[in-house]
């Protein structure tokens, strides 16, 4: 191999062994037994972690529905199974298509959702570590400074703390490259290939989550506007960035409708009202948001970042005052329009008047993540004007040195060993989903018990989430549900599911659902409602399941045909 080749695949590979190596020893024991567990948030937070392992269960049916109607019926993507009979039900949550590269190869193989989805959380640690390091080194020339800025920005606090009951919003991988990208666009010279790939990862970030896309927006306008002011008026060009972040956004627009129409139907709404104090860091403090997101290491070095970048040649002048700006646009959007403190309405309620969806997000602290991405970039800065200072003599083991305190840093923050929650796969799912797969017809199907959800009892959520779990073995339409926001409709239909055996509530059920199979959880109902479905005359008991008891609607009731037609049922 020629040697400047064989050079450029070591500075891959290298940097990746290297951070896939870190990703597998903070997460420890994970990595081995991957296919069958999860972090379990409830020995790390007790008080959520319910709600938290009920996200989990509706994350990995998000994705697996997805990868199972892009190859069935693309064009129902949004007609997801839960919530039935109700459209667009994939609307009601976060879509994160920008991770099905890392998850559906995984599970087209294997499918089991648990392993797709730790590969994906993985994937998203040794990510973040290279495209920060890529940054860095791009900027600074620094091999050693890159690796001590991905360390930090891959195995942050939150990433490594409450992040770990986060998968889905670990996966902001992706905007060091696009501040990187956007540096590139405004160079004369550069032709239009930067300005494309930035726009390009504007609109993946986005993908994988609206949380992000928006932070990802919120710190390429940032970053964009000061590095422009930055810059020598002869190196600057403005059009391709504005290109970039326009073109983004329209690409992202069609893929965002069914979210605007739920929105505009008053079923997808969130208004912030809960200051900064009141919310996730009680302290009330900046300092407070910075320990959340960013490790102590961080605030040294990039305060050394600013004060050598200030000093130094315009270019990186221009790009420290970016990043600092992209910091501070995290510090103003996460409190939250409950901010009594401001003399005017804060930059964040007065974004959600003017962007379009912004009001549907129930957590702004969620900015946070631009915060650790300015910070973390002028952090490399900082370690790579060190090690310039420290001359020939002492650089490699300065840069040792760095490296190893970025290593120490991650540790640091870690909650290792990570206590592990089984999650059922394969053959270890119910016998009665795998029956159901075989045999269910198309038919709806409804889960008993239902709860009432009231106050901290998540119960519901849970076995709701459960239910849409197990419904990736057969893809029935499925009556139960559990997302950010409840539709309109499914009150009144669990309400009178609740009231079954009751002949009037089936009866409703079957008109307005179509619905065929019923499942009872024997453990968690009272005898009084085997007994009572089964003496129904148009039920019939299938057969009893581990407990789990299944009945058989017979009906002729129109209604099924109608929505066979309409493509709710198959």
């Amino acid at each position: 191999m020629p040697r400047p080749r064989f050079h450029r695949l070591l500075g891959i590979a290298g940097p990746t062994v290297f951070y896939a190596v870190l990703s597998a020893w903070l997460l420890w024991p994970l990595p081995p037994r991957a296919a069958e567990t999860v972090i379990d948030t409830y020995r790390l937070y007790p008080l959520a972690s319910t709600q938290v392992f009920a996200d989990l269960l509706l994350v990995m049916w998000i994705m697996a529905w997805e990868c199972h109607a892009l190859v069935t019926y693309p064009a129902r993507l949004f007609s997801a199974n839960a919530f039935h009979p109700v459209p667009h039900s994939l609307a009601l949550s976060e879509h994160f298509l920008g991770n099905l590269p890392w998850f559906a190869p995984v599970y087209a193989a294997t499918g089991n959702a648990v392993l797709a989805l730790n590969v994906t959380m993985f994937a998203s640690y040794v990510l973040a570590g290279l495209s920060m390091y890529w940054l860095v080194r791009a900027w600074t020339g620094s091999r050693a400074a890159g690796l001590f800025a991905g360390s930090l920005f891959a195995f942050s606090p939150w990433r490594l703390t409450a992040g770990v009951g986060h998968y889905h919003l670990l996966t902001f991988q992706y905007l060091p490259l696009v501040l990187l990208m956007l540096d590139r666009a405004g160079q004369p010279g550069r032709g239009v290939r930067p300005a494309v790939a930035a726009a390009c990862l504007l609109v993946l970030q986005t993908l994988c989550s609206y949380y992000l896309g928006y932070a990802a927006f919120a710190a390429a306008a940032a970053f964009a506007v000061v590095h422009h002011l930055g810059t020598p008026p002869g190196e600057r060009r403005a059009l391709p960035v504005l290109l970039a972040l326009a073109g983004a956004a329209l690409a992202l627009l069609p893929i965002s409708l069914p979210y605007l129409g739920r929105q505009a139907a008053g079923v997808v709404f969130f208004e912030q009202v809960r200051g900064w104090r009141e919310f996730v860091w009680r302290e009330g403090t900046p300092l407070a948001l910075t320990r959340r997101y960013v490790s102590l290491a961080t605030l040294p070095f990039a305060l050394l970042g600013l004060a050598f970048c200030v000093r130094g040649a315009r270019p990186a002048r221009a790009r420290a005052l970016g990043l600092g700006a992209a910091a501070g646009a995290g510090f103003l959007l996460s409190p939250g329009p409950g901010l009594a403190e401001w003399p005017v309405p804060p930059p964040y309620a007065i974004a959600q008047k003017l962007v379009p969806g912004l009001v549907a997000l129930r957590d702004p602290t969620r900015f946070g993540v631009i915060v650790l991405l300015g910070l973390v970039g002028l952090a490399g800065f900082g370690a790579a004007g060190l090690l310039r200072a420290a001359g020939p003599r002492w650089r490699r083991a300065a840069a040792l040195a760095v490296v190893l305190l970025g290593i120490g840093a991650a540790w640091a923050a870690a909650s290792r060993p990570y206590p592990l929650r089984e999650v059922p796969t394969g053959a270890s799912i119910p016998p009665v989903y795998h029956w159901l797969a075989a045999n269910g017809d198309g038919g709806p199907l409804l889960e008993l018990p239902v709860y009432e959800r009231r106050g901290f009892d998540f119960r519901g959520m849970l076995e709701d989430a459960r239910a849409m779990y197990f419904s990736t073995v057969h893809w029935l339409p499925l009556l139960n549900g559990y997302s950010g926001y409840t539709p309109a409709e499914y009150p009144r239909l669990m309400e009178a599911a609740r009231r079954l055996p009751d002949p009037a509530a089936l009866a409703t059920l079957v008109r307005a659902t179509g619905l065929r199979w019923i499942l009872l959880h024997r453990g968690r109902s009272a005898d009084a409602t085997v007994s009572g479905l089964a003496a129904l005359p148009d039920v019939r008991v299938v057969g009893e399941f581990d407990g789990d008891v299944l009945y058989e609607v017979e009906s002729d009731d129109p209604q099924r045909e109608r929505l066979r037609a309409l493509g709710y049922v198959e």
